[in-house]
């Protein structure tokens, strides 16, 4: 897949919303940063109209767009995030995507196995005692040790997961797309194995395949007692019906996202039994953005080349077995 870029004898103009990028591409030989700003205004001064690439980072998808939209010239959307279904339906049809593929693994994949190790060495309640200065010594209930693990999704995140959970002994089930060795359909997880696994992790991004995907339905297949952890996106999840099943005392759940973001302070999933709610904070460690920052101009320079980006996103599919 090729994009379309015209030859220019001069720096590629990219937009750039944040301080680490402008600094990062200041003295580029062949990209040209110039700032932007979707609180300041949406009508793109002389410098932004020259623009043929955009970074977005954790951005507003509407006013980006709108933006988007004014620049005449504009060819590239690069993301921050391996996920870009949110930007699919939204940049103009001549303007193609690029991702930041496998640079979100390790942490997201860090955050879920060390939320199953403090969910089930029960790390809170012993934070509790220890703010009431209470000693307690007692055989803990659970571990992870030897668990039964489904992740739906078959991509970086889950491959990572999976080399993780190894030293527990754990026996891990991906679900993706296809089958093939280690990997099995979602059609056949809902069929048999959904109803076994212990700990369900989702590691997927949001489609028309997976909106929705846990569900009454789905949750009434769970095992009884079985932890659901979300490091995908919030629309996955029915909340209404994980509300009922966790309430229940059917499902404990631990969420980093949730639709929408930010949770209002009001809604009801603050405050539902057997819910552990963290904000989207799964691949927020301090090495995540200087090497997202790396992959994505690395892409820009193949871009300003004429060469599609090593990370050129097909934006008529996103696969099930992309993240974040």
């Amino acid at each position: 897949m090729s994009v379309t870029h015209p030859s220019s004898t001069g720096p590629t103009v990219v937009l750039v919303e944040e301080d680490a990028g402008m600094e990062l591409l200041r003295d580029h030989p062949t990209l040209t940063p110039v700032r932007y700003d979707l609180a300041a205004s949406m009508e793109p001064d002389a410098r932004q109209l020259q623009a043929r690439a955009i970074v977005v980072g954790i951005t507003p998808v509407e006013p980006a767009a709108e933006l988007m939209r004014r620049l005449p010239d504009l060819r590239l959307v690069q993301t921050l995030s391996a996920g870009y279904e949110q930007w699919v339906d939204h940049v103009p049809p001549h303007v193609k995507i690029a991702n930041v593929r496998g640079v979100h693994g390790m942490p997201v994949a860090e955050w879920i196995v060390g939320s199953l190790i403090a969910h089930f060495r029960e790390l809170t309640e012993l934070a509790d005692w220890q703010r009431r200065a209470t000693w307690r010594p007692r055989q803990l209930s659970d571990s992870l040790i030897g668990k039964r693990v489904a992740i739906v999704g078959a991509g970086d995140i889950a491959l990572r997961t999976r080399g993780m959970l190894t030293p527990f002994d754990c026996a891990v089930t991906l679900v993706g797309r296809s089958p093939r060795a280690g990997v099995i359909t979602l059609e056949d997880f809902l069929r048999g194995p959904i109803g076994d696994a212990e700990v369900i992790v989702l590691a997927v991004p949001v489609t028309p395949e997976t909106t929705g995907l846990v569900d009454d339905d789905f949750l009434s297949r769970t095992a009884p007692g079985a932890l659901l952890v979300n490091a995908g996106r919030g629309a996955l999840v029915d909340q209404s019906a994980l509300a009922r099943a966790a309430t229940a005392g059917r499902i404990h759940a631990i969420l980093d996202v949730v639709d929408p973001e930010p949770l209002p302070s009001e809604h009801p999933l603050w405050a539902t039994p057997h819910v552990t709610i963290t904000p989207h904070v799964g691949g927020a460690i301090p090495q995540t953005w200087p090497k997202a920052w790396r992959r994505a101009v690395q892409n820009l320079e193949a871009f300003a080349s004429g060469l599609p980006p090593i990370d050129l996103a097909a934006q008529d599919r996103v696969p099930l077995t992309g993240h974040r």
